[in-house]
C-alpha cells in the first residue's frame, strides 16, 4: 500500500450530531502508519500511529481483522480505515460517529466486512493541537491555492484582452471588406462573443449575499480535486507565542535617558552634509567650464559642524530597546 494523502474534505457523520459545526479531514496512510487530523476551522485534533501501536491497539481492541496474524493483514486493516474516512465511502457499509474521547475527540468508525466476518470497529482518538499546527496544515496551503487562483485568473484575463483585441481587428477588416460578421455569427449569446469582456460586470455576478458556513466549506472542499499547489514554509513552533518577547509597557521611564544611537548617526550624517561647501571658480573661468558651480546660499554657508552635533529638538523614539551605550 503505498502512501495516500487525501486533502481536507467534509467529514460527513453518519450518526448526526446536532452540536457539531462542519468538520474538515485530512489524512496520510502508508502500509503500516497512519496520520489524522480533523479540524473545525477554530481547533484542530490529531493522531499519529506507528506500526507497533497500531498493532497494539488492534489487539487491546479485539479487532475483526487481526494485523498480527501475519503480513497482509495489517496493509488491509490500514485500508479498510482509509476508504472509512475517504469521500467516496458507501454509508450503507460505513458509520462514522464523533465522540467525546480523553483529552481530546473520539472518532467512531464502523465497517462492515464480508460474513463470517464481524463489523471492523476503531477509534481514531484525537488529542488537541495548537494553533501553529491549524495555520500550517491548513490556513497557509489555503491561502497558498487561492493566491495560485488569483494569478490564473489575472493571467486568463489578460489573454481574454488580446484576444478581444485581435476579434476587434478582425471584425473591423472583414467589415471593410463587405463582410458582416455579426449576421453570420447569429444572435443571442453567440452575438455576446464579439463584445468586449466586461470585466467589472464579470465580478459583479460573484458578489454580494451572504452564504452559510456549512455551505461555504462544502463548496470549497467538496470538491474532488487533486490540482497541485505550490508548497507553503510553515511556521515554526514559537509563532504562537511571539507576543511574549514583548517587552512590557513602562511609561515614564523614558526621561533622562540618552538620545538613541539611531539619532546621533543621522547627526554625524548631518556633520558630513554640512561641511563648508567648495567655493566656486571665478567668472572668468566658468565660460570654459562645462558645469557652473552655484555660490552657497549666506546662511547655509555660515553653518559650521559644530552647530548640528547635537540635535536638541528630535525627541527619542516610542520603542522600548534599549541599546548599549
Amino acid at each position: 500500500m503505498p502512501l495516500t494523502k487525501t486533502p481536507w474534505h467534509p467529514l460527513p457523520l453518519t450518526i448526526p450530531n446536532r452540536s457539531a459545526p462542519p468538520l474538515l479531514l485530512q489524512s496520510t496512510f502508508t502500509s503500516t502508519t497512519y496520520t489524522v487530523h480533523l479540524t473545525d476551522l477554530v481547533n484542530i485534533w490529531s493522531e499519529s500511529l506507528s506500526k507497533r501501536e497500531i498493532l497494539a491497539r488492534a489487539e487491546h481492541n479485539n479487532t475483526a481483522i487481526d494485523p498480527s496474524e501475519d503480513v497482509s493483514q495489517l496493509p488491509i486493516l490500514l485500508e479498510k480505515l482509509e476508504y472509512a474516512l475517504g469521500r467516496k465511502r458507501n454509508d450503507d457499509a460505513v458509520d462514522v460517529e464523533i465522540l467525546l474521547g480523553k483529552g481530546g475527540i473520539g472518532l467512531k468508525t464502523t465497517i462492515e466486512l464480508p460474513k463470517p466476518l464481524g463489523d471492523l470497529k476503531w477509534i481514531f482518538e484525537l488529542t488537541p493541537g495548537g494553533g501553529v499546527e491549524l495555520v500550517n496544515l491548513l490556513v497557509l496551503p489555503s491561502l497558498s491555492e487561492v493566491a495560485t487562483l488569483r494569478d490564473m485568473v489575472e493571467s486568463l484575463m489578460t489573454v481574454v484582452k488580446e484576444k478581444d483585441t485581435v476579434l476587434e481587428r478582425l471584425v473591423e477588416g472583414m467589415g471593410e471588406a463587405g463582410v458582416d460578421v455579426r449576421a453570420m455569427v447569429g444572435g443571442g449569446r453567440k452575438r455576446r462573443g464579439l463584445e468586449k469582456f466586461d470585466v467589472g460586470r464579470w465580478r459583479g455576478e460573484f458578489l454580494g449575499g451572504n452564504r452559510r458556513a456549512g455551505e461555504v466549506v462544502s463548496e470549497v472542499f467538496g470538491q474532488d480535486s487533486e490540482q497541485e499547489i505550490p508548497g507553503v514554509k510553515g511556521l515554526g513552533g514559537e509563532a504562537g507565542e511571539w507576543w511574549r518577547g514583548l517587552e512590557e509597557d513602562g511609561d515614564g521611564e523614558e526621561d533622562g535617558k540618552k538620545p538613541r544611537k539611531r539619532f546621533e548617526a543621522r547627526g554625524v550624517a548631518q556633520e558630513r552634509w554640512l561641511q563648508k561647501p567648495v567655493p566656486a571658480k571665478p567668472d572668468s573661468d566658468t565660460d570654459n567650464d562645462e558645469f557652473e558651480v552655484q555660490k552657497t546660499p549666506p546662511r547655509a554657508s555660515e553653518r559650521t559642524p559644530q552647530s548640528v552635533s547635537k540635535p536638541q529638538s528630535i525627541s527619542p523614539p516610542s520603542f522600548r530597546r534599549k541599546l548599549k551605550p
